[in-house]
Order: structure tokens, then sequence, then C-alpha cells
């Protein structure tokens, strides 16, 4: 297993840094935080946003991104991002109601190397921040790493593999939302988040052990038309259904070009009520 998570928006410039969740790590939870980084009492009962403001990482444009939201007590992991690649040294990328109820932490890396895997810094570039309890995690570039204890995983792979992709999107930025649609406790919280840039790479977008066994998940993605990393009107939006099977990693396939016109990419957001 490995140990690793948008309405994704650029900004502006450069950014003031605001207080962030800071931390020194040595066993897995074992945190000592600047208690002036971040408000650490509200409330933590509810499943919240979560948004990470990252700062100064010009050095990791081109590498692979990857970050896990992982339960404090437990070390289970709650949920996934990647960006390939990063793109952007200084972004804030939010993903809607993403922190489930309870106390977490931040895994995150850069992959130096290539090899999709959190390798001991400093072969790629490792870190650990506490979650805040309004969901925001603010880190600004360092050279002091921790490293990644293995997260407990949900259950196996998701992937989505766009295929047949039209020419005219193949320079186009993907933005790719994994959401539990089961109903009951969890119903309409993102697991996993895959954004990808230029879209015609090709190839799976993978996210590792998020799936749960035998749950139903809204697949949305976003086509980002007008390059401003944020799903808005002007953009292309689709989304299929999958229930997956007991221990099986869920590898869903979708022709893109037949998809511009039976309808799975005739949505209006990436509500996934619009594919139940």
């Amino acid at each position: 297993m490995r140990t690793t998570l948008v309405r994704s928006f650029l900004l502006l410039g450069g950014f003031l840094m605001l207080g962030g969740c800071t931390a020194v790590v040595s066993d897995l939870g074992d945190f000592t935080d600047d208690p002036s980084a971040c408000v650490m009492d509200g409330d933590r009962n509810s499943v919240r946003d979560f948004e990470l403001e990252l700062s100064e990482l010009s050095p990791h444009l081109t590498h692979y991104f990857e970050a896990s939201i992982v339960n404090s007590m437990g070390g289970n992991l709650q949920a996934r991002l990647i960006i390939e690649p990063l793109e952007f040294g200084t972004q804030d990328i939010v993903v809607e109601s993403m922190v489930p109820p309870g106390n977490f932490f931040l895994d995150f890396y850069a992959d130096i190397n290539g090899n999709h895997a959190p390798d001991m810094p400093p072969t790629d570039h490792t870190w650990r921040r506490s979650l805040c309890s309004n969901g925001v995690v603010n880190f600004t570039h360092i050279f002091e790493f921790e490293p990644l204890d293995t997260a407990i995983a949900i259950g196996p792979d998701m992937s989505l593999d766009l295929t047949n992709i039209p020419a005219e999107l193949a320079d186009l930025r993907v933005e790719v939302r994994f959401i539990f649609a089961s109903e009951g406790t969890g119903q309409g919280r993102t697991v996993g988040m895959y954004r990808r840039n230029p879209l015609g790479i090709g190839g799976p977008m993978a996210i590792p052990e998020v799936v749960d066994d035998g749950s139903t998940y809204a697949l949305m993605w976003f086509v980002d038309m007008n390059d401003d990393v944020v799903p808005n009107d002007g953009d292309i939006f689709c989304g299929v259904l999958r229930t997956s099977e007991s221990g099986i990693e869920m590898d869903v396939s979708v022709d893109l070009t037949a998809a511009l016109s039976d309808g799975t990419c005739s949505l209006t957001s990436l509500d996934y009520h619009q594919v139940l």
C-alpha cells in the first residue's frame, strides 16, 4: 500500500501566507502543532470542504503530486487527490465535501523520480501537516521533510480511462471527482480527485485504495474549456454511475467521443445527483 487527495483555481499572483498548520512528526499522528497556525477547536462533527493552499512550489511544476487525508486516530485513509503535473507553484486546491467528521492529517509529496510512489526524502519531497478544523491546510514549500507512514487503505484502487479523445480536446485540462453515492452515511462525500493536463496524455487516471467494497460511486469529470482550472459555465461536464465488486479494482473506461453525444457529457456541473 502507498501513503498518500476540488474545485481548483489558480490564485492570481503570489499571496501572503496565512497561518497554516505546521507540524514536526516522528511516529504516526505525533504532532507538535503551532497554536498560532490555525484554529483547531472548530466543528469537526460534520463533512467539510477540503482546501490546500500551496505557495512557492515552483521546483515541482512538472512533477506528479499526491495528497491523502488520513485519520489521526487509526491511520485510515479517508480521501486522496492527485494532480498530474502540479502545474502551478502557488495555487488553492478546493474539493467540496472531502473531509468527513473527525480529526485528520494530510500526507503529501512531489514525485521527483516519477514512479508515482512516495520514496524516502530527499528522493521525493514528502510532508505531513495536520488538517485544521475548517478543512484547510496552508503550506509554503520548505526543504524539511517528514517520512510518510503507510495509511490503511479503504479498499481497492479506482481508475478512469478516457479513450478516443477528440483532437480538439486533447490539449485541454481534465479533472475527475470520485464521489460516494450509496445511500446512508457518507453519501455525497468526495473520496478521490484527479487533475491531468493535458487530457491527451492518455492512459488510466488511477486513484489508489479509495474503493469501498459493494458501494456505488459517481465518477464525474469536466474538461476545462476556458483554461481557468475552475469548473464553470462553458466547460464540458460528464458523469457515470458504477457499483464496486468485492475486492476488485474499479476500472472504468469511457469512449469520450461517444460520451459527447450519448448524454454522458450533457451535465451542467459536477453535482453527482445528475447521474443517480
